[in-house]
């Protein structure tokens, strides 16, 4: 009888222990979890502000290669129409000409650079948003050349 109460009287501090012990491993598990969902929310966030540019990118060149290939229409003071919406073109009579598009009323924006040398090349910077100031500002570029 007195063993067992030795005995019981050295474990009295086991439980407590065994129960600290399997409550921080599951914390421990539970913020691995949270922290590598944040960074999967972040990288997928990245990656659309991403998708976002580039699109708008490629607007800026779809519409200029239409415009070359259809009308020819990169003098000074003249305009384009990009989706019903009146662009201005800037820049000498010999070129580059240079517009920029707001994407049609959306959060991006693009300008576009026209240079006509022996060949056209046609350079398009997308933004995902107009703003500037915005630190999550991500720019894609787009060129083609023929």
């Amino acid at each position: 009888m007195k063993e067992e109460r030795l005995k019981t009287k050295n474990m009295r501090g086991f439980t407590l222990f065994f129960a600290v012990l399997v409550t921080s491993l599951v914390l421990a598990v539970g913020l691995s979890i949270f922290n590598i969902t944040i960074k999967e929310i972040t990288l997928s966030s990245d990656t659309r502000e991403s998708f976002l540019a580039l699109y708008a990118a490629d607007s800026g060149i779809e519409c200029a290669i239409f415009w070359d290939a259809t009308e020819d229409s990169f003098v000074e003071g003249t305009s384009i129409e990009c989706q019903g919406v009146d662009v201005p073109i800037s820049g000498p009579g010999s070129g580059p000409w240079i517009f920029t598009l707001d994407n049609f009323g959306t959060a991006q924006c693009t300008t576009v650079t026209i240079t006509k040398d022996i060949g056209t090349t046609i350079q398009a910077r997308g933004y995902n948003t107009c703003d500037t100031d915005n630190p999550r500002r991500v720019e894609r570029a787009l060129q083609v050349s023929y």
